[in-house]
């Protein structure tokens, strides 16, 4: 598991540099200096993957510790920051992760969020084109949500039944900003995620994601 995620991240920082490269030419780009503060929203789409704890029972005593791989969950995020001048941003930090599955009428939904706080390190140039690359890493709280509803056409859904279990999230980041103007940046990242959950339904998880971001710098 952690040399997919190690080589998916290190695909990640290949594909930063060469985003850099290319912006090094770009001499019609402008580049600024960031304000104190910062909030971003990001979307993005990877794979995941889920252990079931051990001490499974039941019906469900067959698929005690087994894992199971998800593709083409969604991915959304929101962060919120301070600078700590020019190279370094304390930030609080939203990931979620998301599948939905299952055949009519029964839908099944699994996800994952953190809630952590984080580092971030620009080790550019602020005022040229290597200031967009940005390193992320943090730790926080974790949940892995398991969900079973119905999703008859033509019936209002209700709300089904959900189980949360509660542990420890790891995550890092990579990417490259790109300044729009002078309080607003887009970007493309890729994100890992690591959880530790050991609960009742979910003993560990993670996830992986290719993504989009806007933030706003005032």
């Amino acid at each position: 598991m952690t040399r997919i995620i190690a080589s998916r991240f290190l695909l990640g920082l290949l594909t930063v540099a060469c985003v850099a490269a290319t912006a090094d030419n770009a001499h019609a780009l402008r580049y600024y200096e960031r304000s104190a503060w910062m909030v971003g929203v990001g979307w993005g789409v990877g794979p995941g993957r889920l252990t079931n704890a051990e001490n499974l029972t039941g019906d469900l005593a067959d698929a005690a510790g087994a894992s199971t791989e998800y593709k083409g969950g969604a991915a959304p995020s929101i962060r919120f920051g301070r600078m700590l001048g020019q190279k370094f941003m304390v930030d609080a930090n939203w990931g979620d992760w998301l599948v939905e599955f299952g055949t009519d009428p029964t839908k099944i939904r699994r996800t994952l969020q953190s809630w952590g706080l984080a580092l971030s390190l620009y080790p550019g140039d602020p005022l040229g084109p290597s200031g967009g690359i940005y390193l992320r890493g943090g730790a926080g709280l974790g949940l892995a949500g398991t969900g079973e509803k119905e999703a008859e056409q033509g019936v209002a859904q209700q709300r089904g039944q959900r189980h949360d279990d509660w542990g420890y999230s790891i995550f890092g980041e990579t990417g490259y900003e790109f300044w729009i103007s002078s309080t607003f940046t887009a970007g493309v990242n890729v994100a890992a995620y690591y959880f530790g959950i050991d609960g009742d339904l979910v003993d560990s998880g993670w996830f992986t994601s290719f993504g989009i971001a806007l933030n706003a710098h005032f």
